[in-house]
């Protein structure tokens, strides 16, 4: 299985190697100090197999959106307890989460 890292510090992102197969990434710690961040919106999207971009830097209260350029579907999932998942996301459809804790997450 490979691993993908969500660093919330500012939650940076760090996606390493390919979503096929599987791949794990992490929510390590929220930086929810930043009282004059206003939530937005950040995407990854995923293409020939892996994550674009590489690093994404996000915050508590933003939103990530995946979208899938990929010929084939994929789904994320939270990796400790499932506590959630993408269900399945077609090619060329997309789907999004409000980010509030560190989790472990993969695609497959």
């Amino acid at each position: 299985m490979k691993i993908m890292r969500i660093n919330l510090l500012w939650l940076t992102i760090v996606i390493l190697g390919s979503c096929h197969a599987s791949q794990r990434k992490d929510i390590d710690s929220i930086n929810s100090n930043s009282s004059n961040h206003k939530p937005q919106t950040d995407t990854v999207f995923i293409i020939n197999d892996e994550f674009q971009p590489q690093d994404i830097n996000v915050h508590e209260g933003d939103t990530l959106v995946w979208i899938n350029k990929d010929p084939v579907s994929h789904r994320i999932t939270e990796l400790k307890s499932c506590a959630w998942t993408s269900g399945i996301i077609p090619s060329g459809a997309s789907w999004k989460m409000a980010v509030s804790k560190a989790y472990d997450y993969y695609c497959y």
